[in-house]
């Protein structure tokens, strides 16, 4: 604060960040003791929310390119897994060199991804919207995040945390080939960006990629012969 007296809009940042991380972590606010709520909540009721709430995270998933080769089933299995993460505006929904195992689905709101550069400087690589996700390589290799996600307004995700993911990875090992891929190939569009490649240069970048994420996948869910035994990278 450069003027004391001006400390509402500060005030106000902060208390907005707490909300919704308290939110994120599935804690409630309590209810002021001269609010009075009465529902006549049935099973019905309920099995019919639950419901629909299953199908909007499967359709989240769906939109997901990593879990394209999941089966209905699975995104099923996974979606009951997801945790609600709703951010404020301004708030790093990830930064570039944390180390957090899950993987975010924007459902609403937009973002954008920086990325560090010389002299510390941040760039803007990508703007992320409804429908796009991130956090994939930290979930599935468990290295550290690789830029810094921010929310460019109130925004919405559905959060996939690497434990939700073990049981799906482990009784169909064969789905670590096809996220290898993925991941490959979104690694080197974020380089290319970064280090002005060219196409044979990418191109080379992707067939090395595509084995080292493959390995580390395997080691990190501790797939072992299972994997290697369905892979046919080259």
């Amino acid at each position: 604060l450069t003027e004391l007296q001006q400390n509402d809009p500060a005030n106000s940042r902060v208390r907005a960040r707490i909300f919704y991380a308290l939110q994120r972590a599935g804690i409630s606010l309590s209810i002021p003791a001269q609010s009075v709520f009465v529902t006549e909540e049935t099973v019905e009721r309920k099995d019919i929310h639950q419901e629909r709430e299953i199908a909007r995270r499967v359709q989240a998933l769906s939109n997901v390119e990593l879990f394209h080769s999941l089966t209905p089933e699975e995104r099923r299995r996974l979606a009951a897994d997801l945790r609600f993460a709703p951010f404020t505006e301004g708030e790093a929904m990830t930064r570039e060199g944390a180390t957090a195992h899950s993987l975010y689905v924007i459902t609403r709101g937009t973002a954008e991804v920086l990325i560090g550069g010389e002299g510390g400087e941040r760039r803007k690589v990508a703007t992320l919207n409804p429908g796009d996700f991130f956090g994939e390589i930290a979930l599935m290799t468990g290295v550290k995040r690789t830029a810094t996600v921010l929310a460019l307004e109130y925004t919405e995700c559905y959060r996939l945390d690497k434990e939700a993911f073990h049981g799906v990875l482990h009784t169909r090992p064969e789905i670590a080939e096809h996220i290898s891929q993925v991941l490959a190939r979104r690694r080197v569009e974020l380089e290319a960006v970064r280090e002005n490649l060219d196409a044979e240069a990418k191109t080379r970048r992707m067939n090395s990629a595509q084995k080292d994420f493959f390995a580390r996948i395997t080691s990190f869910f501790g797939l072992g012969g299972a994997a290697k035994a369905t892979s046919t990278i080259q």
